[in-house]
């Protein structure tokens, strides 16, 4: 079984910044450069029970998002 990483480092939409000043001038910048700077995140593995993790359901309207316990509650 392959080692697997604790963490990687992801643009979140680096798309969202890719835009023409009169999009960036019309629409404003809305931080178009956050949403596209690489951010270093640590990787749950949810499938083992080592990540101490329960997935109770999705969430979220407009996001996507999942609502989890821990084994405290």
């Amino acid at each position: 079984m392959p080692a697997r990483p604790g963490s990687i480092t992801v643009a979140i939409e680096p798309i969202y910044n890719d835009v023409t000043a009169v999009h960036r001038w019309l629409l404003g910048e809305n931080c178009r450069r956050q949403w596209a700077a690489p951010v270093k995140m640590r990787v749950f593995h949810l499938a083992t029970k080592k990540s101490g993790l329960k997935i109770l359901e999705r969430g979220g309207l407009q996001t996507k998002s999942l609502r989890m316990q821990d084994t405290t509650g």
